[in-house]
């Protein structure tokens, strides 16, 4: 665009000027550049083209023809008002027509200039656009004038520069919250202890997701580990993400994790009244004992490695996600880790992914990655599942989020009882 934004505040304007910014036309003529504010409608305003109402339609058709890029021009009186505005295909199309240059060739522009809602161009971009609304879905361009407090012409946009112009905010938007997710959530993050190694993975099917995933330590042994499935895509599942995460880096742990989630539900519900919500898994883990305190709230997904075998571990299946009652009283589930034990906490999307026969990834193939290499390093056991997954899938899309946990726990050190 031709506009120019400085600082936050409105930018001067210089006054018009007039001139032949189309070599050799003869009745075309632009306006001169000017700086706008960039939250006003003005910024889309390049297409500042415009003819004198006295201009003939011939001289605007031969103009025209050696300027292809211009689309429409708007038709102006002596005051430089906006009498309507001229589109390119039409009056193309109208001398194209059996003895349509005969018959138009001499008249003047203003018996073809077509009336167009017209806006101070120095309107809020934000305001036109929601007043245009549904106008903005339809198929066929429409131009629009701008004029300032004296009517005079300051230019034209289209309904499709509008289009474009919001697209390219809502995928700035997009970069942004996607880059926010990543600091949050990184793709791969390794923990690496004396009683236990930990890898969480996220990788996102459609640039910002709704999975998450959070490691805090919140005491010299005692860790909380979240994995979570926020309902939807986009900002808004990143901006439930920035919500978790910044209630989770402050929340005191020792209260537990039912507290927690807790606050989180009152805080979701009240905010999105039920639209949005989380499934998950919340894992207090006392990385001294091997005490691991489980709680599931709509997710389902939880696994331990012992001795071989991949079984699925069954927690309590009456807790409701989280955000869809105005109170949500969690049951939690408690068991005991053994030395050598692995626990994986995926998110659907690694399970419920599809090659491209229609097969799922299974549990009893992660079961034959995990056995092959249970006695590496956490990461690499990671690197050879992520590597596998992504052989069955081939070129199969990602179905969704593929967000997981590995924690392995290597030592036991007494402490028999279940208890905080």
């Amino acid at each position: 665009m031709a506009g120019v934004m400085v600082g936050t505040e409105e930018a001067v304007i210089r006054p018009l000027s007039i001139y032949a910014d189309a070599p050799g036309s003869r009745v075309i003529r632009r306006l001169g550049e000017e700086k706008w504010n960039t939250q006003s409608i003005g910024i889309l305003s390049d297409r500042s083209w415009y003819v004198s109402q006295h201009s003939s339609i011939e001289e605007l058709a031969d103009d025209l023809a050696e300027h292809p890029s211009i689309q429409a021009v708007a038709v102006l009186d002596d005051a430089m008002r906006v009498l309507g505005v001229i589109v390119r295909r039409d009056i193309m199309g109208a001398l194209a027509r059996p003895y349509g240059r005969d018959v138009l060739r001499r008249r003047p522009v203003r018996e073809h200039a077509e009336k167009v809602p017209t806006f101070d161009f120095t309107e809020n971009i934000y305001n036109v656009n929601e007043i245009l609304g549904e106008a903005l879905h339809s198929l066929d361009v429409t131009w629009y004038a701008l004029t300032d407090k004296r009517a005079s012409f300051r230019g034209l946009f289209s309904s499709r520069e509008m289009l474009i112009y919001m697209s390219d905010l809502s995928k700035s938007d997009l970069d942004m919250a996607r880059s926010l997710q990543k600091k949050l959530t990184g793709e791969v993050s390794s923990y690496h202890e004396m009683t236990f190694d930990l890898v969480a993975s996220s990788k996102t099917a459609k640039g910002v997701g709704g999975d998450y995933y959070s490691v805090d330590n919140y005491s010299s042994h005692k860790w909380v580990i979240s994995i979570c499935d926020v309902s939807g895509k986009g900002m808004a599942a990143s901006l439930i993400t920035s919500i978790i995460w910044g209630m989770s880096s402050i929340f005191d742990f020792s209260k537990g994790i039912g507290e927690f989630i807790r606050q989180v539900n009152r805080y979701l519900f009240r905010t999105f009244e039920a639209e949005k919500f989380i499934t998950g898994m919340f894992l207090d883990f006392n990385a001294r004992s091997g005490k691991l305190t489980i709680c599931d709230m709509g997710h389902s997904y939880i696994y331990l490695y012992r001795g071989g075998r991949l079984s699925r571990i069954k927690t309590n299946s009456s807790n409701l996600p989280i955000g869809i009652t105005p109170e949500n009283e969690p049951v939690l589930n408690k068991m005991r880790l053994q030395p050598n034990d692995i626990i994986l906490v995926p998110t659907d999307g690694l399970l419920e992914q599809e090659n491209l026969e229609g097969a799922l990834y299974t549990p009893e193939r992660i079961q034959s990655i995990i056995r092959k290499n249970h006695h590496r390093q956490l990461d690499d056991l990671h690197t050879e599942l992520i590597q596998d997954f992504d052989r069955f899938r081939g070129a199969a899309h990602l179905h969704d989020d593929v967000t997981y946990v590995l924690l392995k726990y290597f030592e036991n050190h007494g402490d028999d009882s279940l208890g905080a």
